[in-house]
């Protein structure tokens, strides 16, 4: 998995890493968004036992039959300056300015 941490700026972005090791992550150690609480991300392990319809794509997934993309269609979406200011105030909290 790829990771920068905006406090420090450590990251691992310059490693090299392979489809199938990205498809391997996200079948162990993936996270589901539900659509009825997207703020509450759920371990995979844990979104199986709650909904037959992941496992229905996590085969489809390590078929090769559905392929991971980003970014999202919602790249697309106009923010508007309530949504900056909220995205200012979240990242505030973690990274308060120096």
């Amino acid at each position: 998995m790829k990771f920068f941490d905006l406090r420090n700026r450590a990251n691992n972005l310059a490693n090299p890493d392979r489809y199938e090791s990205i498809r391997e992550h996200a079948l162990t150690k993936g996270m589901v968004m539900f659509a009825s609480d997207p703020a509450k991300p759920v371990p995979i392990q844990e979104a199986l036992k709650d909904d037959p319809r992941i496992n229905d794509v996590l085969k489809k997934i390590a078929n090769g039959e559905v392929t991971m993309t980003a970014p999202s269609a919602a790249a697309e979406n106009e923010w508007t300056d309530a949504d900056r200011q909220r995205l200012d105030e979240v990242l505030s909290r973690y990274y308060p300015a120096r």
